[in-house]
């Protein structure tokens, strides 16, 4: 298999998770897209007032947090 991640590809890595990624063209210049959707989804609770920090969705990539990385909630 090819590997098309190549330097100076406009390849770089995560921020978050470290895994080489590419630019989108979206604003996550940091970040890979998963990254970036998971942090965009901790914003959503963090803005919002769930009862039990609970938004009802079923993928939720945050309802296995434990709470020390429930940054949001006091």
């Amino acid at each position: 298999m090819n590997n098309r991640f190549t330097k100076g590809s406009g390849c770089f890595k995560c921020q978050d998770c470290g895994k080489t990624t590419r630019n989108t063209g979206q604003d996550n210049l940091d970040y890979c897209e998963p990254c970036c959707e998971r942090m965009g989804h901790e914003n959503y609770h963090a803005d919002s007032d769930f009862e039990n920090d609970d938004c009802g969705e079923d993928d939720c990539p945050v309802k296995h947090y434990t709470k020390e990385q429930r940054w949001w909630v006091k």
